[in-house]
């Protein structure tokens, strides 16, 4: 979990004031899912610093190679930023499939590239290679559907992982995603 700083506390406010539950988004309506999309965002940006402050904090700590998840392009903007001197590929929705097979081979085979990160719906789902050199996942940003989280994760957790896979997920205490 990750302190309440300032902006994280502002991001919390603005969850409250929208009152929602997470067993009933699944009947939301356009204003409603609109406002959400807003606070989900407010609280990536708030974390983004804190979030990069414990990846390296990981790889100070004798990580080798991370995968990392996010929502928001601009919290992978942040996030990429922060952590450049780890040597960082990206994945994301510019990427089509021969860019992302290259970037996670580029991954997999460098040894001074020590982080792999991506947004959830590029590369949470049908990417593989990433067992073969890394068994510790972060997500930044959860999805708010439980089971794409999980399908991120097995993007560790499959045919050629020879270790137990870690999954963290980053979260605000007291958050919607904490409550998801």
């Amino acid at each position: 979990q990750m302190d309440e700083t300032s902006a994280v506390k502002q991001a919390l406010e603005a969850e409250s004031l929208l009152d929602i539950d997470p067993e009933d988004l699944e009947g939301a309506d356009a204003a409603v899912l609109g406002h959400v999309a807003v606070v989900r965002r407010m609280m990536g940006l708030a974390l983004a610093p804190q979030i990069a402050d414990y990846i390296e904090m990981l790889l100070d700590g004798g990580e080798e190679k991370l995968v990392v998840f996010a929502w928001h392009i601009e919290v992978l903007d942040i996030l990429e930023r922060k952590l450049q001197k780890w040597g960082v590929v990206r994945i994301d929705g510019r990427d089509g499939a021969m860019s992302k097979d290259r970037k996670v081979n580029s991954f997999t085979e460098q040894p001074g590239l020590n982080i792999c990160m991506g947004n959830m719906l590029s590369m949470g789902t049908g990417t593989d290679g990433l067992q073969k050199v890394s068994n510790h996942a972060l997500i930044a940003e959860p999805d708010w559907t439980p089971g794409n989280n999980i399908q991120a994760f097995d993007r560790l957790d499959r045919g050629g992982q020879g270790r137990t896979v870690q999954g963290d997920i980053i979260v605000a205490p007291g958050s919607f995603a904490e409550r998801v």
